[in-house]
């Protein structure tokens, strides 16, 4: 078990309630039932760290304990799955430990549940967002949400403040994980890029892959120094309450 510290953000009841709230609506929204094992990552000072989370509940508690990790930056849950069961094996489950046995890779994914897009302002890497950037990225983000809902219902549509810039999400049917897929996915970001990325906010193109992260709601964001210019942000999380799974090729 890895060495926590103590700090009054990652405490209080209120804080437990969003953070519970958050991660039951991302898995539902993701296909997740409250019994699957999901890996979760953990990245402080430099240093990455990983747990398996046995169902809902541990995933809650793990947040709230890798919240408390000394250097602790941000947190994250994949997006796919379910992940092989074998990768339990490798550390103790629900507990936080060093990365030193290798996380989940594309191999290990049996499925893609949702296609993620990822909102960011172009800046430094390793500090915060100002506000003005922040609410460039979302702005960014409602522009695409309203263009998407051209092809797909509300309900398949989620999305949420990473912290810094902002995230999209499109709920799939459950498909296998396949070249073809990759490539389709790839070339849908590629597009979004296209239309909807400014000079300061970038759509990431390198996130099709099947094990690809997403910021887990209710977490802090901390990159840098916390500073009035560049503040501290949690990550939340916002998706109907029926949500509609599309098939991939409606998409790309």
């Amino acid at each position: 078990m890895l060495r926590l510290v103590r700090t009054p953000d990652a405490l209080g009841d209120a804080a437990d309630h969003e953070r519970a709230l958050a991660v039951h609506q991302q898995r539902r929204f993701l296909g997740l039932p409250d019994d699957e094992p999901t890996e979760l990552t953990y990245f402080c000072g430099g240093r990455i760290s990983v747990a398996h989370a046995l169902d809902a509940d541990a995933h809650c508690r793990l947040l709230r304990e890798g919240e408390r990790l000394r250097d602790f930056t941000a947190a994250y849950q994949l997006v796919n799955g379910p992940m092989d069961r074998r990768l339990l094996a490798r550390y103790r489950p629900d507990e936080i430990h060093r990365a030193c046995n290798g996380r989940a890779s594309d191999k290990d994914i049996e499925t893609r549940r949702a296609l993620f897009v990822d909102i960011d302002p172009d800046r430094p890497k390793g500090i915060s967002s100002t506000d003005d950037e922040h609410r460039e990225a979302l702005q960014v983000g409602a522009e695409l949400r309203e263009w998407l809902r051209g092809y797909v219902p509300e309900g398949a549509v989620a999305h949420g403040s990473s912290g810094n810039g902002c995230f999209v999400l499109v709920a799939l049917e459950p498909t296998p994980v396949t070249t073809e897929g990759t490539v389709r996915i790839a070339g849908f970001l590629g597009l979004l890029a296209k239309r909807f990325g400014t000079a300061r906010i970038k759509i990431d193109t390198s996130v099709s892959n099947a094990a690809r992260l997403m910021p887990a709601g209710g977490t802090w964001k901390r990159k840098g120094t916390d500073t009035p210019e560049r503040p501290h942000r949690k990550v939340t999380f916002s998706c109907r309450g029926d949500v509609t799974r599309v098939a991939l090729e409606v998409l790309t």
